[in-house]
């Protein structure tokens, strides 16, 4: 899909992100008593993982096409055209994520979280500076960044989502997932998925 140079970039800042989420996983398990701390190297792997699922996005490589006069110029695909901006002036995008404050949400309910293949959502508006985006990485924990406060009394907030807003969020994850990539979802176990089935079947129409 994408060209050799571009693929071996991206499976660095993949390679981070995976990196990141162990060491996150590793550091909550054994500091949560103690108040969680980060490596902010972690934090921005992930913020660089964001911005690599938001320009690999079908819906966004096809809005840079729309708008733009030369792509269908250029000898070479519209993703690979879209990926090498990006590679060559990434602040473009990175400026979303770079300013976002870091923390991680925990599911302590008994729904789990749906996994969007396009792996990010975003809720709110850009251009207000107001938003918030989930990285949901196992069926009980996502990461949040966001433009709230994170931070209290020099601690770090784990949050928690009720029943209701982990159904909310799962609703949300499968709209956004249909509207913006290839509507590919992964969950723990098929339950997980059956229990949006119409959600599914609406989106999928759509």
């Amino acid at each position: 899909y994408y060209e050799n140079e571009i693929e071996e970039a991206f499976c660095k800042y993949e390679s981070d992100f995976v990196n990141a989420i162990k060491n996150i996983k590793k550091s909550l398990k054994i500091l949560k008593k103690q108040g969680y701390e980060y490596i902010e190297k972690d934090v921005l792997a992930i913020k660089k993982y964001c911005s690599l699922c938001w320009i690999r996005s079908p819906k966004f490589v096809s809005d840079v096409y729309k708008k733009s006069a030369l792509i269908e110029l250029l000898a070479n695909s519209p993703q690979n055209v879209v990926a090498y901006k990006y590679l060559t002036d990434s602040n473009i995008v990175d400026i979303y994520f770079s300013n976002l404050n870091f923390t991680i949400i925990e599911n302590n309910t008994a729904l789990n979280y749906i996994l969007p293949q396009m792996g990010i959502l975003v809720l709110g508006d850009l251009s207000l500076t107001n938003y918030n985006v989930y990285i949901p990485i196992t069926a009980k924990l996502l990461i949040l960044l966001t433009t709230e406060k994170t931070v209290f009394e020099n601690k770090l907030v784990i949050r928690t989502m009720t029943d209701e807003m982990v159904d909310k969020f799962n609703k949300k994850c499968i709209e956004v997932e249909f509207n913006n990539n290839e509507g590919i979802l992964y969950a723990k176990n098929e339950q997980d998925i059956l229990r949006y089935k119409e959600d599914i079947k609406t989106f999928r129409k759509n």
